[in-house]
């Protein structure tokens, strides 16, 4: 089913895309219902038979500000509660909550712990845009979608910022000032066309319909802009790790470079991979599950990358930090949480494979012989890390 908030259409999954369904179109009926509130949409939810087809009455504005009422008829999945469908809410609740209130706390206290550095400032702006990718899918009259537009809007913009003078000014913009502005217009641009979009949904000032000759031309080249902007981000940073003069400087840079890509690497992936297929929806509509599974949970690491590169006093190259981390991990009962991690992990990893009527006996049993075997197994080498602090 749609993801529908306040009558709009937020988020549709491909088997109402295919039947015609769009983002944005307005909520009329549901089977003939006329639906004012969201309890009464999942009521008609609750009541639906994945045997026969849901109809859905949507009003639809067209580019020339004509509305029509569409009935759309489609047959909606039914949910399987396996172990995918608590990973996906798992998942779902971290990205949607826990990952833009942590960027939102971290970018603040950042601030605070540098109040008079440019680049904590820098970084505040860049963690509320990251944050904001977290925040899809509120309705457009909302606080909160009024929060994820203006941030989520200038995070490209950000980032190369960023990268331009952290921790030093880069020295290409040094020669050559005015290259930057041939990115930081258009999406300085971008930033108050959204504000104008706002004042209109919040204030009724209908001010950016007046632009609409230069809006119209712009969203054709907004997605290359941003991405422009975002490959100049991880550019600068890998000239700089290469180029910069002193050796703490060059850790830092390396540091911020491998961990950003590795946080956003499988993100862009999917995201390309939408853009050239033309397949929308969320992550787990587009990708395998382990695939959507793991990109979420890596652009968890992301803020944590950013902050650390700019409070730490002296940096760590970066086989260090992960040495040192592992090692920090394993130590005081490390072990011990992780095998509990692991057993909950096999406890509904097992719960689905026995649900699962596709998987015969001798697999269900060889699987979860070796998952428990896992679990308890306590290595010397484990033994050892343990007393490391």
């Amino acid at each position: 089913m749609p993801l529908i908030v306040n009558g709009e259409v937020i988020t549709v999954r491909p088997g109402a895309e295919k039947a015609g369904l769009k983002v944005k179109d307005k909520l009329v009926a549901v089977n003939g219902r006329n639906i004012k509130t969201n309890d009464e949409y999942f009521e008609e939810i609750a009541k639906a038979d994945p045997n026969a087809n849901m109809i859905l009455t949507v009003a639809r504005t067209d580019a020339d500000g004509q509305t029509e009422n569409l009935e759309i008829s489609f047959k909606p999945a039914k949910i399987e509660r396996d172990v995918s469908f608590y990973s996906r809410l798992v998942a779902a609740f971290l990205f949607a909550y826990g990952m833009p209130t942590f960027c939102i706390l971290l970018g603040f206290y950042v601030v605070l712990v540098r109040p008079k550095v440019f680049l904590a400032w820098l970084l505040l702006f860049m963690l509320l845009g990251f944050s904001a990718v977290g925040l899809k899918g509120y309705a457009r009259n909302t606080l909160v979608e009024f929060y994820n537009s203006i941030f989520f809007s200038g995070w490209a913009l950000s980032i190369f910022l960023f990268a331009l003078y952290f921790p030093e000014r880069w020295s290409v913009d040094k020669k050559i000032p005015w290259a930057k502005w041939l990115l930081i217009a258009p999406l300085g641009f971008q930033i108050f066309l959204v504000l104008l979009g706002n004042l209109k949904t919040f204030l009724g000032a209908n001010v950016v319909d007046a632009l609409d000759f230069i809006i119209k031309p712009y969203n054709g080249i907004s997605t290359f802009i941003n991405m422009s902007a975002i490959g100049m981000f991880f550019f600068i940073l890998g000239v700089k790790s290469g180029t910069l003069k002193t050796p703490d400087a060059r850790r830092r840079m390396r540091l911020m470079l491998f961990g950003t890509l590795a946080t956003m690497l499988l993100t862009f992936i999917i995201i390309l991979y939408g853009l050239f297929s033309g397949k929308s929806g969320s992550f787990f509509d587009r990708m395998p599950f382990w695939f959507a599974i793991a990109s979420l949970l890596l652009m968890l690491l992301f803020p944590m990358t950013m902050a650390y590169v700019i409070v730490v006093q002296r940096a760590m190259d970066v086989s260090v930090v992960v040495r040192q981390g592992l090692q920090y991990a394993l130590a005081k009962n490390g072990v011990l949480v992780l095998q509990i991690l692991l057993s909950i992990a096999v406890i509904f990893t097992a719960f689905s494979f026995v649900s699962n009527n596709e998987t015969n006996r001798p697999q269900k049993l060889i699987f979860i012989s070796l998952g428990v075997a896992g679990v308890f197994f306590d290595s010397p080498a484990c033994r050892k890390n343990q007393g490391l602090d």
